[in-house]
This record gives C-alpha cells, structure tokens and sequence, in this order.
C-alpha cells in the first residue's frame, strides 16, 4: 500500500520587526513552486494585539476613514499597480478612488504583447462591507450594469483602540482583462 503523506514544504522565514524581544512582523517564502499558479508564494504576517479582555473583537465600526495603499498585481496576464484611497464610512459602506496604471487591451480576451504601451485608469467605485471579530473582512463594489463584481478580501493587520489603521488587501481581479490579484497594504490616513 502507497504511504498517501506528503512532505511538507519548506518554509523560510524571518522576523521583520520586533518588540520587547517579541516578533510582531515576520515574513516568508514557500520553498518549492505552486503547482496551481507555478510561481513560489510569500508574504508577511503581522501579530495583532489581542485586545481588551484577551479577545479582539472587530466589526464594520473598526473601519473608518480613508487609507492610502499600493497595490500590486501578482499573476494574470499583465502586471497592475494601482495606487490610491479606500473611504470606509464605518457603517458598512466605501469608496475608491484609485488610479491603476494598467496594459491596454481593446479585446478582452486577447493576452498582450511582451511590451505593450501602459495606460493608467481611474477607477472609482462604491460598496458594501463587512469586518468579521477576527478582523477579516470583505468587499464587495456596485460593478457596471450588465457585469459582476469581484470579490476583494481584506485583514485588518494593525488598529488602536479598535480602529485599524493597517489593512492588507488583495482585489480578485478575476473578470478583469489582466486577470491577477492586486495585493498590498492600505494605512489609515491621519491630520
């Protein structure tokens, strides 16, 4: 009989920021390549504080104000980076007002040239949240009449006094004619 147990991957690590000899940031790379997406996956973890009694509790109040980010497309048919605000109204509603600096394609289903000329887009959109206790949260925006909606996935990575002031956010660009994830990390905006 065949031994059905994998290996698992290797994983290398390293502690990106401490306090009080503590790790509050650590970051990593999977060693071997997806078979999935056939790239290597990575990415960085924060340790949220626990919060007031030893448990966090988040909710759509936790998101208020506006947060600045870069993201960046990781996969799809041609690389994205978009850059600017998310507008939480801390009642279960946004607004984006982003410019995406994207590869043009008139046909939707055409994959662009090695080197095709850049274009920046202005998007801007309006929806629905909402933030789980454990600080995850989703985002779902009013698409254009006839077309769906990808879903946009979101974390709340750091807060003070139950308001976050880092998010980690990763739009589903699935529909899109890029395809990809566009991932990175909003902070909150202060006066």
């Amino acid at each position: 009989m065949g031994d059905d147990r994998r290996e698992p991957n290797p994983t290398d690590f390293v502690i990106a920021e401490s306090k009080g000899g503590l790790a509050t940031k650590i970051c990593f790379v999977i060693d071997d390549l997806s078979s999935l997406i056939g790239s290597l996956r990575s990415g960085c973890a924060h340790k949220v504080s626990p919060g007031r009694g030893g448990e966090r509790t988040f909710g759509v109040t936790s998101l208020q104000g506006s947060y600045a980010g870069l993201l960046i497309t990781r996969g799809g048919r041609g690389p994205v980076a978009v850059v600017g605000l998310v507008t939480f109204n801390g009642g279960g509603t946004f607004t984006t007002d982003l410019n995406a600096n994207v590869p043009p394609v008139a046909d939707p289903t055409a994959i662009p040239g090695p080197f095709p000329g850049r274009v920046v887009e202005t998007l801007m959109t309006s929806g629905r949240y909402r933030v789980n206790a454990d600080g995850t949260c989703t985002m779902v925006g009013a698409p254009p009449p006839g077309e769906s909606s990808d879903p946009t996935h979101c974390v709340i990575t750091e807060e003070q006094e139950g308001t976050a002031t880092s998010v980690d956010i990763c739009f589903d660009n699935a529909t899109a004619p890029v395809g990809g994830l566009a991932c990175g990390t909003a902070t909150r905006q202060t006066r």
